[in-house]
């Protein structure tokens, strides 16, 4: 069956693409231009009407000086000056806005002291400065601008009237000053016309944005409507063409999504709301050897082909869980289908938000089960070789003293009987050695035999073994404490312990060096041991065992790990990697802690902390063995 990769379209979809850009972008331009009009119109509006504003107060301002000069010239009152001189300053002060707004670079901060000196708002300072600066070019603003500077001109006259009015009242000469209060007439008159002439030309100029305003909104909603009308024709047409696309879509994709299905490995089905099967499919019912309709129609909790066998547990799991997906919950189980393991999923189909039927999916994991548990075994049996190995490079540890005590015989006795034994040991010890490498299969559970154990004395009793185990080039040092107090342990097991931190130093040191092996008393007390591995128990009196090395070393990342187990940094067939790791089983199964301190090229020190033997020996032991039961 030929599928359609890709299905065919009406419209090219790039020429499409740009038909829509074209469109959107046409839409975001009118916007725009909406926005950027009402923007203009709007700091416009609000400039004129500060100016208004600022007009009305400073026409005030202008009145009263008049009133006051007049009221001066005939009362000869000192207050009459000082009122006028407080009025006048308020002109001034748009003045001086006026003259800083001319410059090409406006100082701010003096624009904003000369309108609020003529009595503006503060707030409404930035839209005049705006107006004066970006709307300069307009008509109308210029015309404006022109008849204030002309009314400033006006202003210096009359500042001009008032000096000389000031002198005729200081020489008493009223006839200097009827002349001159009919000079301030007329200069009232002329501010008065200018002032009029100001404000009709800021009314002109807003009518005249407004008209313009209007236009321009008239020709955008135009646009908006024959570009809505195109759109909605466009979507119509759009829409019935989405209609024949999606039903190809459909048609190509069930196609696809059958194609996939039929060669899913994998068994898919679907049920109705009484659990009947409506269809199944994959590539699953051809491994059980059964056709598409095999199920079709039959319950899924009733009875299934004859020539599938479906355990029993299989046949309760598949039940419920199709019962529980009619109450609206997913589930998963595992079932065993003519000896095959499936892991099947099944979950509600909802249409419009009611459950109308199950689908499920089974998932065939025989072959993955059966590579999990190849790969399993295959590592179950690299973990026992591996065991194996650490087995036997133990065993070779006592087998070395072994067999450095009988070559030490052999060389200091003389022929006869007692040498011809001593050799016979060093034979044997060696064929021990050759079979320690034949181990198949090993487990162990350690078993403790703990009594009353004095460390300096084992300790002592191996020195000659150590020493004979280290070699020429490590020099051993032994610094026991000899108020040590005796410990409850497994000698063996402690003399393990001691054995496998010697190597472990020698093998730091393959250039020689210092291994001191030292005894003290402690406690503990976590903070006393700071850094432990292993359970530890509360604060009491404890024995520490201190074997340090002047060896290599280690960082960090090695310490952190050198407790677990087949973990080594010696070459390949050098170590398994187990050593360290009984140690820490051995010190932690006595109920005792090791810590770890090391730098890289200062060596390395390993403190064993074990309590103290206290009280009757009985006692001890039994406390041993409960130890031993909990473990």
């Amino acid at each position: 069956m030929a599928i359609p990769l890709r299905p065919t379209r009406s419209r090219p979809l790039a020429a499409e693409r740009r038909w829509w850009l074209a469109l959107a972008s046409l839409l975001a331009i009118l916007m725009l231009g909406v926005m950027a009009a009402a923007a203009v119109g709007s700091a416009i509006q609000t400039g004129v009407r500060a100016y208004v504003g600022g007009e009305g107060l400073w026409s005030k301002a202008e009145k009263d000086a008049v009133i006051d000069l007049q009221r001066f010239s005939e009362t000869h009152d000192e207050a009459d000056w000082e009122e006028y001189r407080v009025e006048i300053a308020v002109t001034l002060g748009d003045r001086q806005a006026r003259l800083e707004l001319e410059r090409p670079t406006p100082d701010d901060a003096a624009v904003f002291a000369g309108f609020t000196a003529g009595r503006n708002a503060p707030e409404d300072v930035p839209s005049l400065a705006m107006l004066f600066r970006t709307f300069r070019h307009l008509s109308f603003i210029d015309r404006a601008i022109a008849i204030w500077t002309e009314a400033d001109a006006e202003i210096d006259g009359l500042q001009a009237l008032a000096g000389r009015i000031r002198v005729a009242v200081v020489a008493n000469d009223d006839a200097a000053l009827t002349r001159l209060r009919r000079d301030l007439d007329g200069s009232n008159d002329r501010l008065t016309r200018l002032e009029s002439d100001f404000s009709q030309t800021l009314g002109d100029g807003a009518r005249w944005v407004q008209a313009v305003l209007l236009i321009v909104m008239a020709a955008i909603l135009g646009l908006l409507v024959a570009i809505t009308a195109t759109v909605g024709r466009s979507i119509l047409n759009h829409l019935r063409a989405a209609d024949i696309q999606a039903a190809e879509t459909l048609r190509a994709s069930e196609a696809r999504l059958r194609l996939l299905v039929d060669h899913l490995p994998a068994i898919a089905w679907t049920t109705d709301v009484d659990l009947l099967v409506t269809s199944m499919t994959g590539e699953g019912l051809a491994c059980l050897g059964l056709a598409e309709d095999a199920f079709t129609g039959r319950a899924v909790t009733g009875q299934f082909d004859p020539q599938v066998e479906v355990e029993r547990e299989g046949r309760v799991a598949l039940a419920s869980a199709h019962r529980e997906a009619l109450l609206g919950h997913s589930g998963s189980y595992r079932v065993m289908v003519s000896e095959r393991t499936s892991q099947a999923h099944v979950q509600p189909v909802r249409v419009d938000g009611r459950i109308v039927g199950v689908v499920g999916l089974a998932l065939d994991l025989t072959d993955r089960l059966e590579l999990e548990a190849r790969l399993e075994r295959s590592t179950r049996l690299e973990s026992i070789g591996r065991l194996a190995g650490g087995v036997a490079h133990d065993f070779n540890n006592f087998l070395t003293a072994i067999t450095g005590y009988a070559d030490l015989l052999t060389t200091s006795l003389p022929e006869g009987d007692q040498r011809h034994d001593a050799e016979e040991i060093l034979r044997a010890a060696r064929r021990a050695s050759d079979l320690t490498s034949q181990l198949l299969a090993f487990g162990r559970r350690q078993v403790l035999k703990s009594e009353i154990v004095s460390p300096n004395d084992v300790i002592m009793d191996m020195r000659n073994m150590i020493e004979r185990l280290i070699g020429d080039d490590i020099v051993l040092e032994l610094d026991l404490d000899p108020r040590l107090p005796d410990v409850l342990a497994d000698q063996g097991q402690l003399e393990q312990v001691v054995l496998n931190l010697t190597v472990n130093a020698r093998d730091a040191m393959p250039a020689g060096g210092r291994l001191t092996i030292a005894t003290s008393r402690t406690t503990m007390d976590p903070s006393a041991v700071d850094g432990a591995r292993g359970p530890g128990a509360a604060t009491t009196d404890a024995v520490a065992i201190r074997v340090q090395d002047t060896g290599v070393g280690m960082n960090e990342a090695t310490r952190s790990r050198i407790f677990e187990p087949f973990f080594t940094t010696k070459g390949r067939g050098k170590g398994t990697g187990l050593g360290l790791s009984t140690v820490y089983g051995i010190v932690e199964q006595s109920g005792g802690a090791i810590r770890v301190e090391s730098t890289p090229g200062s060596g390395s020190a390993f403190t064993v902390v074990m309590a103290a033997a206290v009280g009757s020996v009985s006692a001890l032991r039994d406390a041993a063995t409960g130890r031993r039961a909990s473990d």
